[in-house]
């Protein structure tokens, strides 16, 4: 008969050199190659999100100055998806530039009442600065020369 060895492992023993530890965790070649995936991951999430983000914004900013070219782009992407007529096209571009012309004009109206509102509790001098931050915004966002006249 065979008797029993004491030297080979036992079931969940470790099978190594005399004296030594198991392999870190943080040393195993696939710990690192999950973390490395894991890291990749999130880094390729953030860039993708931001880089989102300034396609969303710039196509908003520039729709707002120039509702008209919004108004075409929207009414191009209506005519590849829904296989638009002439006709059709010819109706619906001019709602779209009343509408969107419309929301650039609402949005002007909502910050200039939000503005007016927070002046209220300003002082003046920081009604001064207030204002003036607002036109920079305003320039920067609507462009110069563009969206209407300025602010005194």
């Amino acid at each position: 008969m065979i008797e029993n060895d004491k030297s080979a492992p036992t079931e969940g023993e470790f099978k190594g050199n005399e004296g030594s530890a198991p392999d870190s965790f943080w040393r195993r070649p696939r710990t690192k190659t999950a973390l490395l995936c894991a890291g990749f991951l999130v880094i390729g999430l953030g860039l993708g999100s931001l880089a989102t983000s300034l396609a969303i914004h710039r196509a908003v900013r520039h729709g707002l100055r120039d509702p008209d070219r919004l108004a075409s782009k929207v009414l191009s992407h209506m005519r590849s998806d829904l296989d638009l007529t002439d006709e059709q096209a010819a109706e619906i571009l001019p709602i779209l530039q009343k509408r969107f012309a419309g929301l650039r004009d609402a949005i002007r109206r909502e910050h200039e009442a939000i503005a007016g509102e927070i002046e209220t509790v300003l002082t003046p001098e920081q009604r001064v600065i207030h204002r003036q931050r607002l036109e920079e915004r305003h320039e920067r966002f609507l462009g110069k020369g563009r969206g209407g006249e300025k602010r005194e």
